[in-house]
């Protein structure tokens, strides 16, 4: 019991969000599977520290982060059959930890969604494109132009367009990028626009005219468009009246990428 004390204050785990509930039941099953194993969880004070454990874990995951789990280094966990426990909840603990936030600039971190739908659905990697909404929108925005030549064409709809400005964009940036907000313009679209040496990107967006978030300074589309008229990147924006903070017009968006996807 001690040990398992001390091991909870060392290496207490945690996590960023309610979602991945289900999935730290799954991990705490495994762990308790081999403690149900291990001689030291026999008789009455074994199943008491048994008990004890599985409510440390499922307390330390749901109180302690404040930061995005590192998803790169969680899926790179296997658990070997001669592994001590200890080394095996470390492992586990750290992938929980505040200090292993994502790392959207590392490959393994880039390669995964790409790695998991070709997996999963017949596509051909040499032609893509990307789209989203809203947040997702620009995030779709700057995938196309992080990554020069890998997405055939991009469109978005209500997208955040200049985070860096918006009071959404400066809170999110903060809390995942820190206060040098110098490193903020390399995940801001209007940024990207203005630093691109020459995009080849034809680039879609639909906004609605009663979008309360484009009234309120959210989304800030008119910057886009300016940093792309002055590098000459085309770009059509569509401000569809009677629309609010829309994901419509998708049979257009799905024509646009299917000239370039069939080019």
């Amino acid at each position: 019991m001690e040990q398992l004390k001390a091991e909870e204050m060392n290496h207490m785990p945690g996590t960023h969000s309610q979602a991945l509930g289900n999935e730290i039941i799954f991990w705490n099953n495994r762990v308790l599977q081999r403690l149900k194993l291990s001689s030291m969880m026999k008789g009455d004070k074994g199943q008491a520290a048994l008990q004890w454990y599985q409510k440390a874990l499922l307390r330390g995951v749901r109180e302690r982060a404040r930061q995005p789990t590192n998803t790169a280094y969680k899926a790179s966990i296997t658990e070997h059959t001669e592994e001590p426990l200890r080394d095996f909840y470390e492992q586990l603990c750290k992938a929980f930890r505040i200090y292993t936030p994502f790392n959207p600039e590392a490959l393994e971190s880039q390669r995964m969604l790409p790695q998991l739908i070709n997996a999963s659905f017949p596509v051909d990697l040499q032609r893509m494109s990307i789209f989203g909404h809203s947040m997702g929108g620009h995030g779709a925005l700057i995938c196309a132009l992080k990554n020069p030549g890998k997405y055939k064409s991009v469109s978005a709809f209500a997208p955040i367009c200049n985070p860096v400005l918006c009071p959404s964009g400066k809170k999110a940036f903060s809390g995942y990028l820190g206060s040098d907000e110098s490193k903020w313009k390399a995940y801001d679209a209007t940024h990207l626009v203005k630093a691109d040496p020459g995009s080849q990107l034809d680039i879609l967006i639909d906004q609605g005219k009663d979008d309360q978030f484009l009234s309120d300074g959210q989304l800030l589309p008119d910057n886009f468009i300016a940093a792309c008229t002055e590098k000459k990147i085309p770009v059509v924006f569509r401000s569809q009246e009677g629309y609010d903070h829309i994901a419509t017009f998708i049979t257009d968006h799905i024509r646009h990428h299917a000239k370039y996807l069939k080019a």
